[in-house]
C-alpha cells in the first residue's frame, strides 16, 4: 500500500476497502521515517470519503513514545489545517507546506487523521486489511487532538493499513527523489 512516508504522493487509491469513524476521534498509524538526519516533509494527505454531510478533518504528524508504544506531541509546522470532506468517493484530501516540518530519518512516527465527529454521520477512510500493523483511534473533541494521556488510552488496531501519507525529501541534496529521478531520466 502506499501509506507512510513516500517520495511522491500516491496517483491513486491505495486501499481496498473504508472504515467507518461517526464520533470525534484521532486516527493514527505508526511509520518509521527513512533516510537519516533531517528529513523535511512538503505535503501530508489521507483518502477520506464523506458518509451523508460534509465533514471536518485535519492531518498532523506526532512524535513516538517509546515508553507506552503510542504518538506524545505534534511535530512543529505539521498540522494540515481544517479540511472539508465533501465527496462520495475516496478521494485523496492533502495539504503542503509553506514551513517544512523537520523529522529524524530512522525515528519513528505517528501520522494521524482527526474527524469532526458533531457532523452527520462521519466519514470513512481508506485502508486495505492486514495484520501487523501498529494504528489505532483516540477519543478527543474537534478541533482538539488527543492529549498524550488520551493517546495512551488509545483503542489499538492490528488488522488495517490505513492511507495516511507524507511526502519528504532529504535535506542533504536539498532535492526531493522525484525531482532527482526526473534529472536522471533527462540526462540518460
Amino acid at each position: 500500500m502506499a501509506n507512510g512516508f513516500l517520495t511522491e504522493a500516491p496517483a491513486s487509491r491505495p486501499g481496498d476497502s473504508t472504515s467507518q469513524y461517526s464520533a470525534d476521534f484521532g486516527i493514527v498509524q505508526k511509520f518509521t521515517c527513512p533516510g537519516s538526519g533531517t528529513i523535511l516533509i512538503s505535503r501530508i494527505g489521507v483518502w477520506l470519503q464523506k458518509n451523508v454531510d460534509n465533514i471536518n478533518c485535519k492531518v498532523a504528524i506526532f512524535e513516538h513514545d517509546s515508553s507506552n508504544s503510542c504518538p506524545s506531541g505534534m511535530v512543529a509546522n505539521s498540522e494540515s489545517g481544517e479540511m472539508t470532506v465533501n465527496n462520495t468517493s475516496v478521494l485523496d484530501y492533502y495539504a503542503t507546506y509553506t514551513t517544512k516540518p523537520e523529522l529524524t530519518g530512522g525515528n519513528p512516527y505517528w501520522i494521524g487523521c482527526l474527524v469532526d465527529g458533531s457532523v452527520g454521520l462521519g466519514l470513512y477512510i481508506d485502508r486495505i486489511a492486514t495484520t501487523g500493523k501498529v494504528a489505532g483511534y483516540g477519543a478527543c473533541t474537534y478541533p482538539n487532538w488527543p492529549t498524550d494521556t488520551g493517546w495512551q488510552k488509545m483503542t489499538a488496531v492490528t488488522n488495517r493499513d490505513y492511507s495516511l501519507y507524507a511526502v519528504y525529501e532529504d535535506t542533504a541534496s536539498g532535492l526531493s527523489i522525484p525531482v532527482v529521478q526526473g534529472i536522471y531520466r533527462r540526462r540518460r
